[in-house]
This record gives C-alpha cells, sequence and structure tokens, in this order.
C-alpha cells in the first residue's frame, strides 16, 4: 500500500511522508499538506488525537482511507471531521491482499460507485466464497489474476475481500467502462482478530472446509465475537450433530480438524442439544449464501 501510494504521489507531482501520528502532527506545523492518509479501521480515533494534539488541519483537502472501509468506519471519520470543523473531500484506496495495485474511487463520487481497477494489468471476478466458482449475483469474493506484470505467478488469487458487483457498467461518476468493485469488505474471509494469545488473522475458509459435508454434522455456524470478560476476539463454532452420534466425540474432533485446517483452536465449540443455531450478528456461513 504504501509503495502504491507513493508511486501515485510521484505521479502528481507532490512528496510523500509516512510516519507515525506523533511524527503527522510535527509534520503538519511545518508543512501545509494537502493530502492525510489514514487507516481505515484506526481512520477516526487517528484524526482525533490528531486534532486533540492541536495539529493544524485546515489546509487537509483530500482524506484518503487506505483500505476499502466499512460503512461504520467511514461514518466515524465523517463524524469526527464534522465535530472539528472540516470539510475535506474522503476518498478511499485499496491493495487487495496478495495484489500489487492500488485501486481508488473516483473523487466526483465519494465512495457511491465503487474500485476502479485496471483491466490492462488484472483480471477481477467475483466467485461464489464457498465453491470457488462463477456466479452472476449475491455476496462475492474478490478473485484476481495478474496480467503482464514481471515477478508476478498469481492465477484466480482468491483475496479474503468480499463484494456485491464486479460491473464494467460506466461509472456514473467519470463514465469510465473499466471494471469497478462496488460494495467492498476487506478481509471479510481473513480477519484479523485480536486474540488472548495475540494478533493474527484466521481464514474462515479454512475453518469452514473443516465443517462442511461432514456425515457427523448436520449444520453449523461460525461466529464471531468479543469477549464481555476481557475484551478479546473469540472464534465460536456452533454446530448440531447428526442423529445416533456421540455429541462430545464431535465437539472433540472439529476442535482438532479446525486446528489442523485453521492453525488455531477454535475459542469454544458450542454444541446445540435442541438442533438450534444462532443466527449471530457476526460473520457466519449464512453470510456468504
Amino acid at each position: 500500500l504504501v509503495q502504491g501510494l507513493s508511486l501515485a504521489a510521484l505521479g502528481a507531482g507532490s512528496p510523500l511522508l509516512a510516519p507515525g501520528p506523533d511524527e503527522v502532527a510535527g509534520a503538519l506545523r511545518l508543512v501545509a499538506a494537502t493530502v492525510l492518509v489514514l487507516s481505515a479501521d484506526r481512520a477516526a480515533e487517528t484524526l482525533q488525537d490528531l486534532d486533540d494534539a492541536g495539529a493544524p488541519l485546515d489546509s487537509i483537502t483530500t482524506v484518503l482511507l487506505a483500505g476499502a472501509p466499512y460503512d461504520d468506519e467511514r461514518a466515524s471519520l465523517v463524524e469526527v471531521l464534522g465535530d472539528a470543523g472540516l470539510s475535506p473531500v474522503v476518498l478511499a484506496v485499496h491493495v487487495p491482499d496478495g495484489h500489487r495495485l492500488l485501486w481508488g474511487e473516483c473523487r466526483q463520487s465519494a465512495g457511491a460507485t465503487g474500485l476502479h481497477t485496471y483491466p490492462d494489468l488484472e483480471l477481477v471476478q467475483g466467485v461464489d466464497p464457498e465453491t470457488g466458482e462463477d456466479v452472476g449475483s449475491g455476496v462475492r469474493e474478490v478473485v484476481l489474476t495478474q496480467l503482464g506484470m514481471f515477478g508476478s505467478a498469481l492465477v484466480r488469487w482468491r483475496t479474503g475481500d468480499l463484494t456485491d458487483a464486479v460491473t464494467d457498467e460506466p461509472c456514473p461518476s467519470c463514465q469510465r467502462t473499466v471494471p469497478r468493485v462496488v460494495g467492498v469488505r476487506r478481509g471479510a474471509l481473513v480477519p484479523e482478530l485480536k486474540l488472548r494469545g495475540g494478533a493474527r488473522s484466521v481464514d474462515l475458509r479454512a475453518v469452514a472446509s473443516a465443517l462442511s459435508g461432514r456425515p457427523d454434522v448436520t449444520d453449523w455456524r461460525v461466529v464471531l465475537g468479543r469477549s464481555g470478560r476481557d475484551g478479546a476476539d473469540e472464534l465460536l463454532v456452533h454446530l448440531a450433530a447428526a442423529s445416533g452420534v456421540d455429541g462430545s466425540d464431535v465437539v472433540v474432533a472439529v476442535a482438532r480438524d479446525v486446528r489442523l485446517a485453521a492453525g488455531l483452536l477454535p475459542t469454544q465449540v458450542v454444541l446445540a442439544d435442541d438442533g438450534r443455531l444462532p443466527i449471530g450478528a457476526g460473520v457466519t456461513r449464512r453470510i456468504l449464501g
């Protein structure tokens, strides 16, 4: 991402400074910057810290959210900007996992039309997250094939990002017909969890592979939650055991297989005695359907 931003700044004839928050506040006191790049998951918090530190932000005309922002992340940033009396244009830039190209939103649209891609350098597809097959509609996983890029060997790379659509219809803002990825949820299938043992990315596709098609399980849910005790993220597996199977044996077998497939034990495997599983407010198998 930093490399992509560096090349974008070079193309615009502008310098790029990439220090930490304290250094940013100091730099803004020396240089009237016009573009501020913030990590999407910490954008509101970082901007609030800069404002509290008295960093001069009046010269900022554009805020770039690095990483396809979720709606609540964008809304939180806009709220902090409003509280600070600022009204810059807020745009997102995003580099999918394993990729080398920086996608960006139209300045005219400010998030309404999705991320523009590069058809001469990449093939972007949307596939069913569970099967990997092409699908015509519904929530899809973003799949990439890099074209004409030296040193690249990624053919149909599954990024872990989910999207509402990959479309080549004319952009409502700029009218370009290059493919656009609309409604991206970055890392939805490979979220970074703050587990009790430390932060790590967890591939939910690997977790699902240990659960799908099991003869000893009739249905299952994977729910990501946050512990009310210490605030740590938790990976919970809820399952309904097949008739005539010992539930305790199934729980042990599922925990073992998830560890083999995903590299970690679930926080808890919960057996639904009545066969009813929670809908869940987090990521579940049903969000893929």
